[in-house]
């Protein structure tokens, strides 16, 4: 479930992923520690529960701690990975975060895939971009299963850490960015050229952020 801490958690980007999601759509939350990944997917969680939907809030270290207490104790491995697949949503927080072992890798896989193919959607919160989330679950050489987990999720868009105002841009949701830092040096035009930058605004280039997609 929600942590205690984000059971109040909202966010101006919450409602537009929950509608996503609530199409059978996904999420992919990006960006460095700190800069509000697990509130915004929080928000988005409890949108979607006060709307009816099932959702779990975990992550991969507490579901792989789960399949362990099976090993000669209650349940079975099997239930575990039931549970996480009958779900409306599954939340996985800080993937990437878990030691990235052959077998961590096939638990992985097996949960990011059943959601895949019974085309129910994954919100996943992360700090890796998704070639850097590649090599970290590939790190022990199998890079095919890496490749097949990371293609089942959805694809990063830029969400602001600081502040986000949503303006609607031919008939797209754009997300304009605002922060109290200012670049030490000048800098190219604003991410991918939809907004230019002035003189001393802020540069998204050298500060903190986060971003999400919906597929």
């Amino acid at each position: 479930g929600i942590k205690p801490r984000f059971m109040t958690a909202a966010s101006p980007m919450a409602e537009g992923i929950a509608a996503k999601v609530e199409q059978g759509r996904g999420a992919y939350i990006c960006g460095p520690v700190g800069t509000g990944k697990t509130h915004l997917a929080s928000a988005v969680a409890r949108l979607l529960v006060d709307g009816g939907t099932s959702v779990r809030v975990t992550d991969m270290l507490g579901v792989l701690a789960a399949i362990k207490g099976t090993y000669g104790g209650d349940g079975t491995e099997d239930g575990v990975l039931s549970r996480l697949s009958r779900v409306g949503c599954l939340v996985l927080d800080d993937l990437g975060k878990e030691s990235p072992t052959d077998w961590t890798l096939g638990q992985v896989f097996r949960v990011v895939n059943d959601r895949y193919e019974n085309m129910r959607p994954v919100v996943v919160t992360t700090q890796y971009g998704k070639s850097d989330l590649i090599r970290r679950l590939a790190k022990n050489g199998d890079e095919e299963t890496a490749v097949a987990i990371v293609s089942r999720l959805s694809l990063p868009l830029p969400v602001g850490d600081v502040r986000q105002v949503r303006a609607a841009r031919q008939g797209q949701e754009a997300i304009e960015w605002r922060t109290l830092t200012r670049c030490p040096r000048s800098c190219a035009p604003s991410w991918r050229g939809r907004a230019s930058r002035r003189p001393g605004a802020p540069c998204a280039a050298r500060r903190g952020r986060s971003t999400a997609t919906t597929s």
